[in-house]
C-alpha cells in the first residue's frame, strides 16, 4: 500500500509539472483576457505543485499549515482562473456586452 501511495503522488507531481509546461506554452502564444486567464492558471499550479511537494517530502507539524495555505492559495486561482475564462467565452459568444 505504501508504494501505491508513492507511485500515486509520483504521478500526480509529474502531472502537475507537464501541465505547468503546457500552460506556459499557451501563455506564450495568446494575448490580452486569455494572456492574463492563463497567468492565473499558472500561478494556480504552481501553488498546487508547492503543496504536494510539501506533503510528500516535509512530513511535520509545521509545514501542514503551510501545506493547507498553499491548496488554498491554489483553490482562490484556479477560482480566479476559471472566472476570467468564463468572462472570455461570454465575450466571445456576444453574451456580454
Amino acid at each position: 500500500m505504501q508504494y501505491l501511495e508513492i507511485i500515486l503522488q509520483s504521478l500526480s507531481i509529474i502531472m502537475v509539472s507537464l501541465s505547468i509546461v503546457f500552460t506556459l506554452g499557451i501563455i506564450w502564444r495568446v494575448e490580452m483576457k486569455l494572456d492574463r486567464a492563463y497567468k492565473i492558471f499558472f500561478g494556480a499550479l504552481i501553488f498546487l505543485l508547492l503543496a504536494m511537494l510539501v506533503e510528500v517530502f516535509i512530513r511535520n507539524e509545521t509545514w501542514i499549515i503551510i501545506n493547507r495555505i498553499l491548496t488554498f492559495l491554489f483553490a482562490l486561482s484556479l477560482l480566479a482562473g476559471v472566472w476570467m475564462m468564463r468572462d472570455v467565452m461570454r465575450d466571445v459568444d456576444g453574451e456580454k456586452k
